[in-house]
């Protein structure tokens, strides 16, 4: 009977330390999430870089949310930075929304984040950025359609041979070169 109790008491600690490491796991992403929605800019910047590097595809849904509703141009850099680190598809259709964005870094960095998730339900959208007038646009495009390897967006890029930009000519020559 003292060896039950033993047991008993045994797997009652064991299953007490197993729920609270569980709740201690579990603790810090929920605090990053909530960081995301802080007052302040520079914890709010930080949650999504720590998010970014925890590359936890549960906080996703939240980074989301967050970019739809952030203000703060380098905020909104980390958070799309985050997603695309953390490469989760399921991130594909707010960051197409976002390439519509007023600002030129959070159109870029969509583009950029879409290019490395590789997820081809982006290719007719970052193609169609192959257009936009913000020169960092166009270069975040060219080097996402090299990365989705798209033949589409390819011969696309080849119509940028001529563009005004230096910069953006040489990305296309970058990426047509690798791409023979």
């Amino acid at each position: 009977k003292a060896i039950s109790l033993l047991l008993l008491a045994a797997t009652t600690f064991l299953c007490d330390f197993h729920i609270l490491a569980s709740a201690q796991d579990s603790s810090p992403l929920k605090k990053l999430i909530a960081d995301l929605k802080s007052e302040s800019v520079a914890v709010r910047a930080d949650a999504a870089h720590d998010l970014a590097r925890r590359k936890d595809s549960e906080s996703v849904p939240d980074l989301i949310s967050a970019l739809k509703v952030e203000t703060v141009g380098s905020v909104r850099d980390q958070i799309v930075a985050a997603i695309a680190n953390i490469r989760s598809k399921q991130s594909v259709p707010a960051l197409i929304e976002c390439i519509s964005h007023k600002s030129s870094s959070v159109r870029a960095g969509s583009i950029k984040a879409l290019g490395i998730i590789g997820d081809v339900r982006a290719s007719k959208t970052v193609i169609e950025s192959l257009k936009d007038p913000s020169t960092e646009v166009r270069i975040a495009a060219i080097k996402s359609i090299d990365l989705l390897g798209d033949n589409a967006g390819l011969k696309a890029v080849k119509l940028l041979a001529n563009d005004p930009e230096a910069r953006v000519r040489n990305a296309a020559a970058e990426c047509l070169g690798t791409n023979h």
